[in-house]
């Protein structure tokens, strides 16, 4: 096998080929038994599609995959399904062993193709070669003959997920809001100082971070005597907004400030 990460040698004809038979597999097997499991089987299809196209070296493919929206559509309905874990399971029909096995099956189906598909992207980019085609393939049918051969198994094995990918999720959302504010949490201290005028944070910054693009938000006190002079105060405004960029720049890797909308209060302490 190459060591190409980036070589394709599964044709779009194959990726659609394997599109319809998911969609099929779910359709006439695990739809009818359990929609809550056809729901989950439908999120794998799309993401199926999100890993085939990031898979491809066409421009139109580039172009597809960088889009937000082609993120949202063919990704999230996954992670929502994973997330809602235990939803899917517990809304499987009553006093049906069949469909609250495959109710398992689509838990456990939603819970571990996150990190299978982050595992494709990392080796190959999503899916290029035969290797990770037929495994992806492959991933549903195994884990549904399992989950038939070993019903209580599956469903000990989709409570224990549920919970594990609940507290991951938590996890990460707590990390992800360290990072994303961690200029903020810094910045409550700082002060500028000039021509007798002081500027400091009303607490601390509070921005919105999106896709480590940070709009700078909060309140600006502006403390001076005498009479007020706007030129003044704005030099203090200005550098005490810089010095919080420069500390994106300094120990936020990656991250940048896109603007700044801050509200000034004005204080005479003298």
């Amino acid at each position: 096998m190459s060591r190409n990460k980036f070589e394709v040698t599964v044709s779009g004809w194959f990726k659609l080929l394997a599109i319809i038979v998911l969609l099929g597999f779910s359709g006439a097997t695990v739809l009818p038994a359990s929609p809550a499991a056809g729901v989950s089987m439908l999120a794998y299809s799309l993401m199926f599609v999100f890993l085939a196209v990031n898979g491809s070296n066409s421009k139109i493919a580039a172009w597809i995959a960088d889009r937000k929206a082609f993120m949202t559509v063919f990704f999230m309905p996954t992670v929502v399904c994973a997330f809602y874990s235990a939803v899917i399971y517990f809304s499987s029909v009553d006093n049906d062993p069949r469909g609250k096995t495959l109710a398992a099956f689509g838990a456990l189906l939603t819970i571990l193709s996150i990190p299978f598909s982050f595992v494709l992207i990392r080796v190959q980019g999503g899916i290029r070669r035969w290797n990770a085609f037929a495994a992806f393939v492959a991933f549903p049918i195994s884990l549904y003959v399992l989950c038939m051969m070993f019903p209580e198994k599956a469903a000990i094995a989709a409570g224990g997920a549920t919970v594990v990918v609940f507290l991951i999720f938590f996890i990460f959302a707590v990390v992800q809001n360290i990072r994303d504010h961690r200029a903020d949490d810094a910045s409550g201290s700082d002060k500028a100082r000039a021509h007798g005028y002081v500027a400091k944070w009303d607490g601390k910054p509070d921005s919105n971070v999106s896709n480590n693009i940070i709009h700078l938000r909060g309140t600006i006190i502006v403390e001076y005597s005498g009479q007020l002079d706007k030129s003044y105060a704005s030099d203090v405004v200005r550098s005490l907004i810089q010095t919080y960029v420069a500390r994106v720049a300094r120990d936020m890797p990656g991250y940048s400030v896109n603007d700044a909308n801050v509200t000034v209060r004005y204080e005479q302490v003298g």
